[in-house]
């Protein structure tokens, strides 16, 4: 274990026992299934807040990734990464908005969807495209967790990664089966505070080793791409694309948003906590970018750690924990929203099973969520390149699941005069899916990373072209 290891493991084990007291307390107002999976649509300001914030700062395990990726693309991160996902959250807060959604009634994307079309089958796709998207989120948040944990213990078996994940999979599961999004909003609220104050830490460490880089003569902050201007241009085209679409069919922001009911503060506290999660990604590319200029870049959460050893006794025992708490609440709060979010798509329809029925079969659901996690990663540990490798193509291939179901949320909320019928949409959808999933797994679109951006470019261009009628009317 590394110097100071067990206080960070006693602060992670009193926050999760926390988060688990959060589910209990909950449990105690779920009597309908608009407790259970939109905590009652009586959301105040700051709950819509935070839990806005702490979702969207760790989805795309921003953290992480940002950090991560910096170190490929550069400065072009900024722009493609931050600037298109903050456009993103705005246009999917603006759509939902201007669609004059009763969200005293909502229940899911597809339900939605169905209400408009006439097509159930359609809005299962959409609703299980949901789920699995949002499934394969708690995967990757979780498979971080794992990696986050690594770094305190370098020498342990993998046993102990099994160890870790099953730990923290159970107690997910606890505090969500128990009390819904009710818990999870109650813990975003924490979760977002331990982002911030972790961030601010972090933010220490790098001034600290900014200020190092100049004294030393090297460049205080390296943003330059480290990759050709083809890969980039693919990853432009799959920001510009995947960012800007991706948020709006999410059933996690829909399931925030009906949260609030029909309150009036949805736009005001929506574009306040945009800009909040925004500023925080683009620290943490800065931030990267300082590590870089110091011949430290980040591939790995034990990366983040290595300056901190230099701060003596304050760095153990005060930043150390402080990092690795705002790092691990970031993953946690994307993890359990995902979960939740998934067990919604799945059962949040209306026109389902009574409110028992519902909630237990999201209980089993969940449980068999958990479950189907630990088998990923095991297959990935031992089938194929261990979790890290796996990551990157993975978070492209759930971008992709989200963004191709844009073009038709679009068009059944805001121009169903130029809509297709549902049998052309749902030709759409599977060929868009069948095209994301060769570009990711096979080098029909080019190798690597690359194929499964340009798959999704022309997923994306398919589905458009299904849902749309072109010409006039």
């Amino acid at each position: 274990m590394v110097a100071g290891g067990d206080l960070v493991l006693m602060a992670v084990a009193l926050s999760l026992i926390f988060f688990f007291y959060l589910g209990y307390r909950a449990r105690l107002g779920i009597g309908s299934n608009d407790d259970f999976f939109f905590a009652g649509r009586t959301a105040s300001p700051v709950a819509f807040f935070f839990t806005w914030f702490a979702s969207t700062i760790a989805f795309a395990s921003a953290a992480l990734y940002y950090m991560q990726v910096s170190a490929l693309w550069g400065y072009w991160v900024l722009v493609g990464s931050i600037g298109t996902y903050a456009f993103g959250q705005w246009a999917a807060l603006s759509i939902a908005l201007k669609s004059k959604v009763d969200f005293n009634t909502f229940d899911t994307v597809g339900g939605l969807i169905e209400g408009r079309t006439g097509s159930a089958t359609l809005g299962k796709v959409v609703d299980y495209m949901n789920a699995l998207s949002s499934g394969s989120l708690v995967y990757i948040e979780l498979g971080l967790g794992v990696a986050l944990f690594s770094f305190l213990f370098p020498d342990a078996p993998v046993a102990f990664a099994f160890f870790i994940l099953i730990a923290l999979s159970l107690i997910c599961f606890a505090y969500i089966s128990l009390g819904g999004f009710r818990a999870v909003l109650e813990s975003d609220v924490w979760q977002g505070i331990l982002i911030i104050i972790g961030l601010i830490a972090l933010m220490g460490v790098a001034t600290s080793l900014l200020f190092a880089n100049l004294e030393s003569a090297r460049p205080a902050l390296s943003l330059a791409p480290t990759v050709g201007s083809d890969e980039i241009i693919a990853f432009l085209l799959f920001a510009l694309i995947a960012n800007a679409t991706l948020v709006t069919p999410q059933i996690g922001i829909w399931q925030r948003l009906a949260s609030t009911g029909n309150s009036a503060f949805k736009m005001k506290v929506g574009a306040y906590s945009i800009a909040a999660s925004a500023v925080v990604f683009a620290l943490y590319v800065l931030i990267a970018g300082v590590y870089q200029g110091a011949g430290q870049p980040i591939s790995s959460p034990a990366d983040i750690f290595a300056p901190v050893t230099t701060f003596g006794d304050l760095g153990v025992y005060v930043l150390q924990p402080l990092i690795f708490l705002g790092l691990f609440a970031a993953l946690i709060s994307s993890a359990d929203s995902s979960a939740i979010a998934a067990a919604t798509a799945v059962f949040g329809h209306q026109s389902q099973q009574s409110t028992g029925d519902k909630i237990n079969r999201s209980r089993f659901f969940l449980l068999t969520l958990f479950a189907t996690v630990i088998g990923c990663y095991a297959l990935a540990t031992f089938v194929f390149d261990g979790f890290m490798a796996t990551f990157l193509p993975v978070i492209f291939w759930l971008f992709s699941q989200l963004s191709i179901v844009f073009p038709a949320v679009l068009a059944v909320l805001l121009y169903p005069e130029r809509m297709r019928s549902p049998r052309s949409m749902l030709i759409g959808l599977g060929l868009g899916w069948l095209s994301i999933t060769i570009g990711t797994l096979t080098p029909l679109f080019g190798t690597g990373t690359i194929g499964g951006l340009w798959g999704m470019v022309v997923g994306f261009a398919l589905c458009m072209t299904f849902t749309f009628k072109l010409g006039k009317n």
